[in-house]
């Protein structure tokens, strides 16, 4: 049975433009690639950028390996709330 026709209400999902980086001088992260989202309308790919990692938040430098926009959170790598966000472009 369909949900809305049970009373329940129909989640919009949001969008997000989701980043993949790889950290430069990061020692914990070691050499894989990470997904965060974005907020930065003028990120490209090549940009450095800082982004927080590990429990206490430490921001890092990373290169920005990809850009994918507009992206339906059903359809993230990741659930979105376990990305982090990129902080500034360097």
């Amino acid at each position: 049975m369909i949900h809305s026709l049970c009373g329940g209400k129909l989640r919009d999902n949001q969008s997000y433009d989701v980043v993949k980086i790889k950290f430069i001088n990061n020692p914990l992260a070691g050499e894989r690639p990470y997904w965060y989202k974005s907020a930065l309308p003028l990120l490209k790919e090549g940009d450095t950028v800082l982004a927080p990692f590990g429990s206490g938040e430490r921001e890092y430098e990373a290169t920005v390996l990809r850009i994918d926009k507009n992206v339906n959170e059903q359809c993230l790598p990741i659930p979105a709330s376990k990305m982090g966000e990129i902080s500034s472009i360097k």
